[in-house]
């Protein structure tokens, strides 16, 4: 069983005992830069661990920096388990240690422990998308197994809602460099998140919830397209059967029917195109989602299921729920953009024309990080993450 956690089941992402290393590898070296101090032993942790890999996937090779962006040095053998799991014991005690010491936390502070927070949580998303996609992943311990029921009906077709033309304001205000002086009480944000601006966006029609599994199955066979989404299982793609992945093991397609489809851009936009509709922009999906707010505890995310759940099987609309969503907004700098200084690379390494924005979350994504001006982005191509769509005109 310790071997396993040197598997890589996505060839595009590191094995999985590097996001045990990173996690704490990167929380320790932001708490070393800020106190001044060494970072903790094994010191070349730090360099292993550091940064991950996000390669092209139409082309990857780590070692070329054209199609790869900047990571940490890949050891020919990765640490064994037991020394990782006891660096990430020292980090976490030298992490209390900070909160024991500090009477009053300063907001330059409070950013660190903020962003390191953040970057963990956002991890173990990635550690659940990949769980889903390796062959031997097992039932998550404490986590009740669902009681698993097929639809054998499929929901009506979604709603489009006109939404009118109007002003949307995207991001906060969150001053990296005002840290000396402005209180801790103020919302942090990552560099991609600030400044607030305003942008005008022109009336549009929008579907009034995700596209599901079965609707995106209908697709593939009406159009013979066997390029099935990365969260399926062929069981005989001659017949068009497929299964859909679940941290719980593979279930039937009748139970996962009326589920969101989990996809690539790439494959959102061939089904938008065969719809004759197109994704949203960033700007649209924003001004939906402000539109048809709903509260948390109403939609899938958080962990409130372990799973992708139903779409509405009525007329009602679905906002945040079971998946992040497209747009077809691509990844990049805009008018008073100006990188982190405690993470510089964080947003800008990925300006390179092959990202777009995602909006939402997913079932497995940590409320903390299901704010309003939260933007997340992938390759356009990359079909492993928790991410739908929905169709406008």
């Amino acid at each position: 069983m310790a071997d396993s956690i040197y598997d890589k089941p996505i060839e595009y992402r590191h094995p999985f005992i590097f996001y045990i290393g990173h996690i704490p590898a990167f929380l320790d070296i932001h708490l070393a830069r800020y106190f001044k101090q060494d970072v903790t032993e094994p010191h070349n942790f730090a360099t292993i661990f550091e940064r991950g890999i996000d390669p092209d996937i139409d082309d990857p090779d780590i070692n070329d920096p054209k199609k790869c962006n900047p990571h940490s040095i890949v050891p020919d053998n990765w640490p064994d388990l037991n020394s990782v799991l006891s660096f990430r014991d020292t980090v976490r005690q030298r992490l209390m240690a900070v909160y024991n010491d500090q009477k009053i936390i300063p907001r330059s502070l409070g950013r660190v422990l903020w962003m390191t927070f953040e970057h963990e949580v956002m991890h173990v998303e990635t550690f659940l998308y990949m769980l889903i996609q390796y062959k031997n992943v097992r039932l998550p311990k404490g986590v009740i197994i669902p009681r698993w029921k097929p639809s054998y009906d499929q929901v009506p077709k979604a709603d489009l809602i006109t939404i009118p033309t109007q002003t949307v304001t995207l991001g906060h205000d969150d001053d990296e460099c005002a840290d000396d002086t402005d209180p801790l009480s103020l919302p942090f944000g990552w560099d991609n998140e600030r400044p607030s601006r305003k942008v005008t966006v022109q009336s549009f029609k929008i579907q009034s919830r995700p596209v599901t599994n079965g609707e995106y199955l209908y697709f593939m066979k009406t159009t013979i397209n066997k390029g099935y989404p990365s969260s399926w299982i062929p069981v005989d793609p001659s017949l068009f059967h497929y299964k859909v992945r679940t941290i719980f093991g593979p279930v039937d397609m009748n139970v996962a029917v009326n589920w969101p489809v989990m996809l690539s851009q790439e494959q959102a936009c061939r089904y938008a195109e065969w719809t004759r509709m197109r994704l949203p922009t960033e700007e649209e999906l924003r001004c939906f989602y402000d539109l048809h707010k709903r509260p948390d505890f109403e939609s899938n995310v958080g962990f409130s299921y372990w799973h992708p759940t139903d779409v509405p099987h009525d007329k009602n609309v679905q906002t945040l729920g079971s998946g992040w969503e497209w747009t077809s907004t691509e990844w990049n700098t805009y008018p008073g953009f100006e990188k982190s200084k405690l993470y510089p690379g964080y947003s800008s390494d990925f300006f390179d024309g092959k990202h777009a924005v995602i909006l939402g979350g997913s079932w497995a994504t940590h409320p903390k990080i299901i704010r309003r001006s939260f933007r997340n982005w992938y390759q356009r191509g990359y079909p492993f993450v928790f991410c739908s769509v929905r169709l406008c005109l």
